[in-house]
């Protein structure tokens, strides 16, 4: 798949079990994953470290398990216009017999067809949809919050990812802007104005109810 217009990537993954033990009471399956970032050009680490980052981001997304990378390798060749950049995203989890997992959003077979635009579009579109991932994986790597709290974070998510996606005002932003003024300008108590002001100034934006209907 294309990352961008310098720079190549290759996902691989790779899954197997041992049977040599027919008496065995359990079967153990070792999973690795391997991202290989390639490009002609000379970059600068942190530019791959910063792609690395955003690829885990998609897996933990698909995955709804927080992925962290164990290895990295970097391979130049002789004439030093290539660069193999290798991470396995293993299990963090592998002392454990069972693995906390969440909703799965997607899984490959869903988009093999197009997983190439797909990840394509993911690292193009990264940095506008960043603050939605933030809130989504507060609560992916840490399980550890109330219920409640967990709520209000996937809530947010989701208005923020409809506010990016569609940008739809139940009014103009200048007039709605012009109506409160003046509104709040009769109002001459400062707390009662400050109260309103808060409760008002994205009145021009449609409701959680309408943004999830």
């Amino acid at each position: 798949f294309e990352v961008n217009e310098s720079i190549d990537g290759k996902f691989k993954f790779t899954a197997n079990h041992d049977f040599s033990d027919k008496h065995l009471s359990e079967i153990h399956l070792k999973q690795e994953s391997y991202l290989e970032l390639s490009s002609a050009l000379t970059f600068e680490i942190d530019t791959f470290l910063i792609l690395q980052k955003r690829f885990q981001d998609f897996l933990t997304l698909a995955t709804d398990v927080g992925v962290t990378p164990e290895k990295v390798f970097l391979v130049n060749t002789e004439k030093q216009i290539e660069c193999q950049f290798w991470t396995d995203l293993g299990s963090t989890n592998q002392n454990k017999t069972n693995t906390e997992v969440g909703i799965q959003f997607f899984k490959f077979s869903e988009i093999s067809a197009n997983y190439k635009s797909i990840l394509n579009n993911w690292f193009r579109k990264y940095e506008q949809l960043e603050p939605i991932f933030i809130l989504l994986f507060d609560v992916t790597y840490d399980r550890k919050f109330f219920t409640e709290v967990s709520f209000l974070k996937v809530i947010q998510a989701l208005e923020t990812f409809d506010r990016y996606t569609s940008p739809v005002q139940v009014a103009a932003k200048e007039t709605y802007d012009s109506w409160l003024i003046e509104t709040l300008s009769v109002i001459e108590n400062t707390e009662d104005r400050d109260k309103i002001k808060s409760r008002l100034q994205y009145g021009y934006e449609p409701s959680l109810t309408q943004r999830l209907t």
